[in-house]
């Protein structure tokens, strides 16, 4: 500006000129720009040439502005600190007001409504015209018949709608363009319906309402909506209305308005009579929505209790302002912008974009915090850091080599400095005030005033925050790299991350599907993805993995995305290698996960790796496609490896790989790694062996033979009798294949190459290992016949142990016992059943119905209650405990309640043989000759 002023100092020397005039027309226009956009700063300059113009001795200079409405009304918009700049500057003038309302604007009105309104035009009587006439409401019309003669052709306008036209239009409006607008939109042009001072007030309502500045009509209208909410007829709502516009009419908004002159005016823009606007008035002021100050005669709508709104959003801005910091109050009143590349995405057939994040100076100024914004930048395809508080001038206060390093991190800088906080605070502490209870309650117009303050202050902070987040509207210039990229009328923004993609994601695939290539699909898009990823668990290697003319959304993401891309073969039913892709980039990314499949490492790796590697630079794969790629890589590649999930601090292999769990691995990856093991073609051979020794018929679909020996133990280990991994005397073979499955868990690759070469004493996985394992499931098979074995024998014990004989077989010996027993035993009381069982079976021992097998199974279901296959080495001790005491019980009572002599002479004597024996065994032959000479001479 001092160079301009200079210039113009220096025209005016060399002419010789002696005055200077500068008149601004149209200056409104200029306002409205300025408020509309939030520039309000933007004042300075017209601040700046008003003071120039003041201080101009010789040669002398003016400004005059020409504006529609007054200075300040303009900045209905702005939040309270702007509105206090704008009317600063209005101070700097002399204010000169122009309303038109003499006689010719209200014939000039009339004669357009005559040239209107063709035919069905009201008759205006000479009473009409006389009540006007002596009202007073035209004082520049002082003939009746002249009046009249306006009157009649105004109509349909009600001379209540003619008088208050131009004074509102000059109050809430542009003057005559305003009148121009309302009489072309409100006046009917071929009907007589008459245009009163309710349909002047709907008109206005809207300008009125919007009208928040210093001296604006909000509050009335705030005022006044609240009483014709209330209001019961059509009457009592214009009777409102009106008492409105004529305050509103009245010169600086003051004199009273009686209650006859209000009536009367109603009654000249009503098509109610006197006696129903009476009665509208009177039901009015009994139910306090007007109020008659009797003393001056005025009546006026009830405004309830003097709240001053804008002292107290000052108290509470005061409050705030410590409580959050400038870039919080944005963000929680402004969305964070998002810029497209076209140009890239539509090369590379995906959604790339920069999201903008409003930061401080200081910000970028301290290491910590901008380390955390080049974070989340990494994270993103790029991001616009949108400084609140800094202009272009800041630039090389926070420039340094980071910019360099990081290129996707834009700073968008102002041409001039923003001032966004007192508006943001404003808005917050409207905001608080909203949720004020007591204060609303203090009041029923409080919060209608609030939220109307509230939304315009609203719009304001969104118009200013627009300089910062509209980039191409040429208030903002951005920085990429430590140098400027765009900026002004012409920036791109399109092609300057399109720019800033292709150098920073150059080997993104080229895949045809929005709705995967995304960062989050939809409800239903995730759905048809989960069932293409069961579709390439258990269909590869199936023609066309089975989507051959399907039309379903699963079998259309498998078209866009495994059969256009080439990476699936439907005619070789299989995956192709990285080299037979036709796109560079996807053969990029699909050898980054066969290596991350095929090539073993010392620890096992994480998912994280593969994972981020894919997801960052220069691949920058959506998350939306990344379980497909993933889930597909697994099938082609995973032949040697092992899945785990971190469960509680511990790594357990996953057994049975799903589509939710590969979704999983993509969402989570920290919670997976894979193992790979370097196995050559020997030792998949003899994987292939073990596999067979557990399933002899092999899974054809498997390809990873890990799992694949997982299945066979799992389906062998499940139709194995439940005892058959704790037994023991299965074997020394047996006994250390139980070991090896105990000690590996379910880890598949612990149990292949360490536990169980370890057992068989091996130091690797080799073909003795498969001989090994070979004998031991053998043994581990054949239990059931091994307690069948031991069940007979046990048996056949403890039968002869009663009976005291020595047989060639069980059934001989359970005959022999069973035999020895008094038949009367049977049928006494004092057995349970078991006792009665166990004694019964023994006597039919020999009728030729059981096997030793047989009886013995029979026995087990009575004393333990469980068959052979359900057995382990504690039923095995039970049952022989169980039966040498159910013999014994059934001896007992035979010794004690049997009464036929001849049938339990010769039980008592064998059990006495039996005695004998062991006391001889025990004591020696002649001990027990001596004793049996002794109990000789008892019983003489």
């Amino acid at each position: 500006m001092t160079a301009l002023f200079r210039a113009i100092e220096e025209y005016l020397r060399v002419g010789k000129y002696d005055r200077i005039a500068f008149v601004w027309d149209e200056f409104g226009r200029h306002l409205e720009a300025l408020s509309s956009a939030g520039r309000a700063e933007e004042l300075a300059y017209v601040q700046d040439l008003a003071e120039w113009v003041t201080r101009r001795k010789s040669p002398s200079a003016t400004l005059t502005l020409l504006l529609h409405q007054e200075f300040h009304r303009y900045s209905g918009r702005l939040g309270q600190s702007e509105q206090a700049v704008w009317k600063k500057i209005e101070g700097r003038f002399d204010t000169l007001r122009i309303v038109e309302d003499s006689d010719e604007i209200y014939t000039f009105i009339a004669d357009i409504v005559a040239e209107q309104v063709t035919e069905g035009r009201p008759r205006i009587t000479r009473k009409i015209a006389s009540i006007a006439h002596d009202l007073g409401i035209f004082p520049f019309l002082r003939d009746e018949d002249v009046v009249r003669g306006i009157l009649q052709k105004a109509a349909p306008l009600t001379p209540s709608a003619l008088y208050l036209l131009p004074k509102i239009a000059g109050r809430v409006g542009q003057n005559e363009r305003t009148i121009f607008s309302f009489l072309a939109t409100e006046v009917p042009k071929d009907k007589g319906s008459a245009v009163g001072v309710e349909a002047l007030y709907r008109y206005f309502s809207e300008a009125m309402r919007t009208d928040t500045g210093i001296g604006g009509t909000h509050k009335r209208f705030i005022e006044t909506e609240s009483a014709r909410d209330r209001a019961k007829t059509s009457a009592e709502r214009e009777v409102l209305a009106g008492s409105t516009l004529l305050h509103l009419a009245r010169p600086s908004n003051s004199g009273a308005v009686s209650r006859e002159q209000l009536a009367v005016f109603i009654e000249l823009g009503s098509l109610h009579d006197r006696r129903a606007i009476n009665e509208a008035i009177e039901d009015l002021l009994n139910r306090k929505l007007l109020i008659h100050r009797k003393l001056t005669d005025d009546i006026s709508v009830w405004h309830g209790s003097d709240i001053d709104i804008r002292a107290l959003v000052r108290e509470k801005s005061d409050a705030l302002r410590g409580q959050s910091n400038s870039v919080q109050r944005i963000g929680d009143l402004v969305s964070d912008p998002v810029y497209l590349a076209a140009e890239y995405n539509h090369a590379f057939k995906l959604t790339r974009f920069a999201r903008g994040v409003f930061v401080e100076l200081d910000d970028l100024r301290s290491p910590k915090k901008r380390a955390e914004i080049l974070q989340r930048a990494d994270s993103l395809d790029a991001l616009v850091a949108m400084v609140v508080d800094g202009s272009v001038e800041d630039f090389e206060s926070i420039r340094g080599p980071w910019m360099a390093e990081s290129p996707h991190l834009i700073v968008a800088l102002q041409l001039q400095r923003p001032d966004l906080d007192a508006a943001c605070l404003e808005a917050a502490a409207l905001t608080e005030l909203a949720r004020d209870e007591d204060l609303l309650g203090m009041d029923p117009l409080v919060e209608r005033e609030i939220q109307d303050l509230r939304e315009s202050a609203l719009e304001y902070v969104s118009a200013r925050a627009s300089h910062l987040t509209d980039p191409e509207a040429g208030e903002v210039q951005w920085y990429s790299g430590g140098r400027l990229i765009g900026a002004g009328d012409e920036m791109n923004v399109s092609s300057i991350l399109t720019q800033i993609f292709q150098t920073r994601f150059p080997q993104t695939p080229r895949i045809s599907n929005e709705q995967i290539v995304r960062h989050k699909v939809t409800a239903q898009t995730k759905s048809a993805r989960k069932r293409l990823l069961l579709g390439i668990l258990e269909r590869s290697g199936v023609d066309d993995m089975g989507y051959e003319d399907a039309t379903s959304a699963d079998a259309s993401i498998y078209r866009t995305t495994l059969l256009s891309s080439g990476l699936y073969d439907p005619e070789g039913r299989s995956w192709r290698q990285p080299d037979q892709l036709s796109d560079p980039a996807l053969g990029m990314v699909w050898s980054e996960l066969k290596a991350f499949f095929t090539s073993p490492a010392v620890h096992p790796k994480s998912f994280s790796g593969i994972i981020g590697i894919l997801g960052k630079p220069p691949y920058g794969i959506r998350k939306g496609l990344l379980p497909i790629l993933v889930t597909g890589a697994l099938r082609a590649f995973g032949e040697v490896i092992a899945i785990r999930r971190n469960v509680d601090g511990a790594w357990r292999y996953i057994d049975d790989i799903q589509p939710s769990v590969m979704e999983d691995i993509c969402e989570n990856p920290d919670l997976f790694e894979v193992e790979v093991v370097a196995a050559s073609h020997d030792i998949k051979v003899v994987i292939e062996q073990m596999i067979g020794e557990f399933k002899p018929v092999p899974d054809l679909v498997e390809t990873d033979i890990i799992r694949a020996f997982f299945d066979a133990v799992i389906s062998w280990k499940r139709n194995l009798p439940p005892a058959a991994l704790r037994s023991r005397n299965l074997g020394d073979e047996a006994t250390r294949l139980q070991r090896a499955l105990r000690q590996s868990g379910d880890d598949p690759v612990s149990l292949l190459f360490r536990a169980l070469p370890s057992v068989a004493g091996r130091q690797t996985l080799d073909g003795t290992t498969v001989e090994f394992v070979s004998v031991a499931r053998r043994q581990i098979e054949r239990m059931t016949l091994s307690y069948v074995e031991e069940a007979i024998g046990a048996s056949r014990r403890a039968f002869e142990a009663g009976s005291g004989m020595t047989t060639e077989g069980l059934l001989d010996a359970a005959h022999g016992w069973a035999s020895q027993i008094p038949s009367a035993v049977s049928r006494d009381g004092t057995l349970d059943r078991v006792a009665r069982g166990v004694l019964n079976r023994a006597r039919r021992a020999k009728d030729g119905k059981d096997s030793e097998a047989s009886f013995v199974r029979a026995l087990s279901a009575m004393l333990t209650g469980f068959d052979f296959e359900e057995w382990d080495d504690n039923v095995a001790r039970k049952f022989s405990r169980d039966l040498r005491a159910r013999i014994r019980e059934i001896e007992d009572v035979a010794l004690d309640n049997s009464t036929d002599d001849a049938e339990i002479a010769p039980f008592i004597e064998r059990k006495i043989e039996i005695y004998l024996e062991k006391l001889r065994a025990a004591s020696g032959p002649a001990a027990a000759k001596s004793m049996v000479q002794r109990l000789g001479r008892t019983l003489k």
